[in-house]
Order: structure tokens, then C-alpha cells, then sequence
């Protein structure tokens, strides 16, 4: 009955989310539909290209020392404001550094002028990937999502209103990435001051170092890190170096459709977190209950994938009427969501029991894989290469996920 009791307040925890999710991803979408053919292919492929180009500084950051706080914190709420106090420091240091290098290394980059000011600017977005998961962890430790799910909806909301008023202003571009960087500065002070409100910390405070802390959070930050050369993300980077700014624009559009599945992805995996932590700390598990889960989300996603499929050819055409060749590399893309839907138990089980070192392990074998395949493919297949290579990637990671998670858990006693 008692594990029966977590998993109905883990499952509860993941319906805040969703529906938290669902609230912001349809006012993210209506957003979405305007920016994008505003903006057009061309100013849409630079507004990516900066967005993941300064992404790939987050790990410089420490931006996962959030899921070392949560695993900590599940275990012992009362912990959590010691926590904040101990790494508040040291991330305010980080975040500033990370703007410094991301100045630094834009410098050499072959881009236009252009390109380079704006990346310069939307640098300080570091500040907002550094603290935002980092705040959101005392909401996760105590298990009070619902909070969350208001955050996420408000944060979606303010970020849609001032994206779409620099464009009805007429501000163009700069304008644009401005007025985003302002919208995603008041969210982070909001979950800031309702953070704090929730658990008591000190924000001035000196960076110090904690040797454990700092350690599962530097390998769980790798791991991120490493993903980010197997994601999307390093693809639209890779067509900014050889293809066009509307090209990287159309295959951006169809890499955007696909955040709002991701974004449920992460919420499950953030909602079940603490669940798996004490269901873990506290009993061993049957190992059939991972393939089955992994198995039943499979053939819902799928399923939902099969209707994307054939919906999308009218869709986009109808929404974003300049992106019509961002359809076949979308009707790709669906059937990656599927597969990195079903690492979710392998991965957060593996992660929720202290096998990080593990997922380190797995998680360096997939960049391996994907920039050379993008190249190769790329230039057999022209830019729907990127996404099929983007699919083989996902399906030897999943095998991969699969395998080492039954070995370690069950050598650890863990599983049976």
C-alpha cells in the first residue's frame, strides 16, 4: 500500500505538470504561429541559431546541480534551504563566467556581424538557464508541483506578450531578442521570490564548495552536456555553419514543433523524480516493470506519432505558409519523440538511484555518432539527413539505455 501511495502522489504530481504544460504550450503556440512567419525563415533561422549556439554554454554553469538538490531534498525537505545556501554562490560565479566565455569564443565564429551582436546580447541569457531549474528545485523536493505548473503558464504568458509586442511595435529582430530577454528576466524573479517564500535561503551569499555537491552535479551537467551533441540543437548549429539562414530557419521551425513534447517529457521525468528516489531508497522493484512501462508509453506515442504523421503535410502549410519544406523533416522528427520517450524509465530510475556515472558512461557513445552522421547524411539526403540521422542515434541510445540499466540496477541489487 505504501508504494502504491507514492506512486498515486508521483502520478498526481505529473498531472499538475501536464496540465500546467498543456496551459503554456497552447500560449505558446499562438505565439509561436505569429513570431515565426513574422520574423520569416531567414530572421527565424538567425533567432535559432543564437538560441542554441549560446545553449551550448550551459554547462558551464553547473545548470544540473538542481537534480543533486532534489535527490538530496526528497530524502530530507528540511535540507533544502541549507542547499540553496551552499551552491547559491558558487552558481551566481558560474553564470557570470559562462556570459564572459560565450563573449569570448563568439568572437571567432564565422558569422556576420550581425550575427555576432545578437549572440552577444542574448548571452545573458545564461542567467536564466543557470538559475532557472535551480529555483524550481524546492518546488520539486517538497512535492508541490502545482506551483510549478502555475510558473510554467505565467512564464509562458509573459514571454508570448512581449515577443508579440516587439514585432507589433515594429522593432524587428533586435527588438524581439530584447524584449525576450526581458520577458524571461521577470519569470525568473517571480520564481525567485516564490521560491524563496516556499524554502528560506540566503541569496548573498559566497560561493563555496562542497565536494559531493559539486561532483554528481559536474556528471550530471556531462551528461546534458553530451546530450546536447545527440540533440537538435547541435543540429541547427551544424546547418548554421554550412547551410543559410532560411534553411537553418526551416529546419529550426520543424525542431520547434517539437519542444512542447520534450517539454512534457521533462515534467514527467521532474514529477516522477522524487517518487522513484524514495520508492528506490526504500525496496527492490521488479525489472519487468521497466520494459512494460517503457513498452505501454511506446505504443501511446506511436500511436499519437502515426496521426502526426499524416496531420502535419496540412498543418504547417496552413499555419506557417513560407515553411512548407519544414513537413517531411517534422513527419521525421515525430518518431524521435517516441523513442526518447521511452528511455524515461530507464533513464530516471538510473539517475533517482546515484548510477550517474552510468548515464556518463552511455550518454558520450550517442555525439559520437550524430555529427558524423549529419554529415554524412547530410550530404546524401540534403537537410532531411540531419533528421534521419537524428533517428538512428535515438535508436541505438534507447537499446543502449535499455541494456545498462537491467545490468547495473540488477547488480546492485536494486531490481530483480
Amino acid at each position: 500500500m505504501a508504494e502504491r501511495s507514492i506512486l498515486a502522489k508521483g502520478f498526481r504530481n505529473v498531472s499538475y505538470l501536464t496540465i500546467g504544460n498543456v496551459f503554456a504550450s497552447v500560449i505558446n503556440f499562438i505565439g509561436f504561429i505569429y513570431i515565426a512567419r513574422e520574423l520569416g525563415p531567414g530572421n527565424y533561422g538567425i533567432f535559432v541559431t543564437l538560441d542554441s549556439f549560446v545553449a551550448f554554454f550551459q554547462i558551464l554553469t553547473l545548470n544540473n546541480i538542481a537534480k543533486v538538490m532534489i535527490r538530496e531534498g526528497a530524502k530530507n525537505p528540511e535540507k533544502m534551504g541549507k542547499l540553496f545556501e551552499k551552491t547559491i554562490g558558487l552558481k551566481k560565479v558560474l553564470a557570470l563566467f559562462s556570459i564572459l566565455i560565450c563573449l569570448i569564443v563568439t568572437m571567432f565564429m564565422p558569422y556576420p556581424w550581425l550575427t555576432k551582436l545578437l549572440i552577444g546580447i542574448f548571452a545573458f541569457n545564461l542567467i536564466n538557464y543557470a538559475f532557472n531549474n535551480y529555483f524550481m528545485s524546492s518546488f520539486q523536493a517538497k512535492e508541490k508541483f502545482q506551483y510549478m505548473s502555475a510558473l510554467t503558464i505565467l512564464s509562458r504568458f509573459i514571454y508570448v506578450i512581449f515577443g508579440i509586442a516587439a514585432l507589433l511595435l515594429g522593432f524587428g529582430l533586435i527588438g524581439f531578442i530584447l524584449f525576450v530577454l526581458a520577458a524571461n528576466f521577470i519569470s525568473l524573479y517571480i520564481r525567485y521570490r516564490v521560491s524563496k517564500k516556499e524554502i528560506p535561503f540566503r541569496f548573498k551569499v559566497g560561493p563555496y564548495y562542497d565536494k559531493k555537491i559539486i561532483k554528481a552535479s559536474l556528471i550530471f551537467s556531462l551528461i546534458v552536456f553530451l546530450g546536447f551533441f545527440a540533440s537538435s540543437r547541435i543540429d541547427i548549429l551544424m546547418l548554421s555553419f554550412l547551410r543559410s539562414e532560411a534553411d537553418t530557419g526551416i529546419y529550426g521551425l520543424a525542431v520547434r514543433l517539437t519542444d512542447p513534447f520534450y517539454n512534457v517529457k521533462n515534467l514527467i521525468i521532474l514529477g516522477l523524480f522524487p517518487t522513484i528516489v524514495k520508492i528506490f531508497h526504500s525496496k527492490k522493484v521488479k525489472s519487468s516493470k521497466l520494459w512494460i512501462t517503457s513498452l505501454i508509453i511506446g505504443v501511446i506515442m506511436f500511436s499519437g506519432g502515426i496521426l502526426g504523421y499524416f496531420i502535419t503535410p496540412y498543418a504547417i502549410p496552413f499555419f506557417w505558409p513560407d515553411y512548407a519544406d519544414s513537413v517531411p523533416i517534422f513527419q521525421v522528427l515525430i518518431f524521435v519523440i517516441c523513442l526518447s520517450f521511452m528511455e524515461i524509465p530507464f533513464t530516471n530510475i538510473l539517475a533517482a538511484t546515484n548510477n550517474e556515472k552510468s548515464l556518463l558512461k552511455i550518454t558520450w557513445i550517442t555525439p559520437v555518432m550524430n555529427i558524423p552522421l549529419n554529415l554524412l547524411f547530410l550530404s546524401w539526403f540534403g537537410m532531411i539527413g540531419i533528421a534521419y540521422s537524428t533517428v538512428v542515434v535515438h535508436i541505438v541510445r534507447f537499446f543502449i539505455f535499455f541494456l545498462t540499466s537491467q545490468k547495473v540496477l540488477k547488480k546492485q541489487g536494486r531490481i530483480f
